[in-house]
């Protein structure tokens, strides 16, 4: 038996472990680095006219991809040599609301947001496209398997037909940044980010807890679940994103 007593000590160490409190620093930071991306991209797009040629191409192809399937890897390699991130999806949306490029969801293609997609994310980043960036919820885009989070912004120039260009981000890249053992509510108190899917755009039960906890900005905040645990929470704020982390 006694062979086995620094296994069970460790075993009980590991299980009774403190909790620690959330570090939105990296968080931040990679918000920052896909605000960057966002700029750099479309500084791409603007000096080869990218909306304007995709939306003459998809015109002398009724709605098609004959003409658009030869550009789509050139215009993929030329956003992804300015951008630093691994994203899911980067969306080209034209001034009219349709889908122009998309760098892998062809359920998107030559769809227009502000009708055949007005009932997701899409059409939320272009009614805010004001908005440099706009961050939108969580979602399952159509044909998507992933739960994503847009980062959009309009793109205007001289001489150039203005759109919208959305940055797709797997949101279990946000995930690896907070840690396994962290979670992520909106100011609704609803799940944006967690391991468990199921509860994706579902009400965090003990959210009430938190507000009366009430954190701080850059200040984490001890709070008592309803089970009579202990967790830590924080608040994170980014352009229109309203967050809270949650580490439990």
């Amino acid at each position: 038996m006694k062979q086995f007593a620094p296994i069970l000590l460790l075993l009980l160490s590991c299980a009774t472990a403190p909790v620690a409190p959330p570090d939105a620093g990296a968080l931040k930071q990679f918000l920052a680095a896909c605000g960057s991306d966002i700029e750099k991209a479309k500084r791409v797009i603007i000096d080869n006219d990218l909306v304007k040629i995709l939306t003459h191409l998809q015109a002398m192809d009724n709605g098609g991809k004959k003409y658009y399937l030869l550009e789509r890897e050139t215009i993929t390699a030329l956003i992804r040599s300015v951008t630093e991130g691994a994203y899911s999806d980067f969306i080209l949306v034209n001034r009219s609301g349709t889908v122009v490029y998309t760098m892998n969801n062809n359920d998107l293609f030559a769809r227009n947001v502000v009708s055949g997609l007005k009932n997701t994310v899409l059409n939320a980043c272009y009614e805010n496209r004001k908005i440099r960036p706009y961050i939108g919820r969580t979602s399952l885009l159509p044909g998507d398997r992933l739960y994503t989070i847009p980062f959009s912004s309009s793109v205007s120039g001289a001489n150039t037909m203005p759109g919208i260009f959305v940055l797709v981000v797997d949101i279990s890249k946000i995930q690896g940044i907070i840690g396994s053992r962290s979670f992520i509510i909106d100011s609704e108190g609803m799940y944006a980010v967690t391991r468990d899917r199921s509860k994706i755009n579902s009400r965090f039960p003990d959210f009430d807890k938190i507000n009366d906890a009430a954190p701080a900005e850059e200040t984490p905040v001890r709070f008592t679940n309803s089970r009579g645990g202990a967790g830590w929470c924080q608040i994170l704020r980014y352009g229109n994103l309203s967050w809270i982390i949650v580490t439990e």
